[in-house]
């Protein structure tokens, strides 16, 4: 679940920068097998299949069966494509005993274009926090990792609106230029106050940190959502 973008004005060299947390449900599960042709079934299935390509071409085959037996809700903010893509790319991997590593296939399959979060989520699981990408690409580096405290929970409710997808998204992000005392407050809750609050396991502090990075991250997108939050439901 990524919990926020930092920086999306890029203006000291690296751009995005986020962070994001793990989650046990909703899960991406798959089952793979050898087959001569590419057949892949079950929820989210057309976007595996866009997905799949350069990486066959890079492994040197032609096929696989791909059975998707649970998938995450698309357009949600959950990371569904990067573990849907990830998850069908590593277990390809496994199958023809290729060594390529989850960061080679994420570059692979382009995923960490806007966020290594779920890169490094797939491969970590727990708390990441990523320090954004050079201007030229590249999956940006994991600055800050740790294990999640099991007792505490997320209440995951999806409103009924749809997010957005890649092509969008892309076109929004070229349209947004927070101040650099937005990015600046932003930064300093997650520096200051977040990171302190998980390392303490301090529940109320971290909480607290995570509603107003909400609150900061969505003045980014104010102008093109129409509020500070993507539904009228949040506000």
């Amino acid at each position: 679940m990524h919990l926020g973008i930092l920086d999306p004005s890029g203006r000291n060299g690296r751009i995005y920068g986020g962070l994001g947390v793990a989650l046990l449900k909703p899960r991406v599960r798959v089952r793979i097998s050898p087959s001569s042709s590419l057949e892949i079934s079950g929820p989210s299935a057309k976007t595996a299949r866009e997905k799949l390509s350069p990486l066959l071409r890079r492994l040197g085959k032609r096929g696989a069966r791909i059975e998707i037996l649970e998938s995450i809700p698309e357009h949600s903010g959950l990371g569904s494509t990067t573990q849907l893509s990830l998850a069908v790319g590593m277990g390809l991997v496994k199958l023809f005993g290729s060594k390529l590593s989850v960061e080679e296939v994420s570059e692979v399959m382009g995923r960490g274009w806007f966020s290594g979060v779920g890169t490094h989520l797939f491969k970590r699981g727990g708390f990441v926090l990523e320090g954004g990408r050079k201007k030229e690409g590249g999956l940006p580096p994991l600055l800050f990792h740790s294990p999640f405290p099991e007792e505490w929970k997320f209440v995951v409710a999806l409103p009924p609106s749809r997010g957005l997808d890649e092509r969008e998204e892309r076109k929004v992000f070229e349209r947004i230029s927070p101040s650099p005392e937005e990015v600046g407050r932003a930064c300093r809750l997650v520096l200051m106050k977040m990171l302190p609050a998980l390392v303490e396991r301090d529940l109320l502090a971290f909480g607290s940190s995570l509603t107003e990075l909400q609150r900061v991250v969505g003045g980014y997108f104010k102008e093109v959502q129409g509020g500070i939050f993507g539904s009228p439901l949040l506000e």
